[in-house]
């Protein structure tokens, strides 16, 4: 489970937390598609992965 924004990224949910209760989520590690996940979409925003659908423009 991962959480998405408007800032163009991904953060994996460990756990989630309440008034006296708290919920791991995956045994409060993140499973191997988050990180990757966001492991590709960090490498086309810094330019070291393709961006094969064209949606960067650069803004100078």
């Amino acid at each position: 489970m991962f959480a998405a924004g408007t800032a163009a990224v991904i953060t994996p949910i460990l756990e989630f937390r309440g008034r006296g209760c708290t919920q791991a989520v995956g045994g409060g590690i993140p499973g191997a598609t988050t990180p990757a996940t966001r492991e590709h979409i960090v490498g086309i925003q810094f330019g070291t992965r393709p961006d094969t659908r064209g949606r960067l423009h650069r803004v100078v």
